[in-house]
């Protein structure tokens, strides 16, 4: 009997892998932007309370 080729086989695992590679670093890129908005957000938060006590000072 024929062989079965196994060609088409390891060009999909190589096109998963890479797939999931590429997947992978994705998310490490949002989850370090996720921290980066948290931090953002925080900030922001600390500002606007500053703010609404300088408000209330002057009044």
């Amino acid at each position: 009997m024929g062989k079965i080729i196994q060609f088409p086989d390891k060009k999909i695992k190589k096109l998963l892998d890479t797939a999931f590679s590429h997947l992978e670093i994705q998310t490490q890129e949002i989850e370090e932007m996720s921290i980066k908005l948290e931090q953002q957000s925080e900030e922001l938060l600390e500002q606007t309370q500053r703010i609404l006590e300088l408000m209330m000072e002057k009044d």
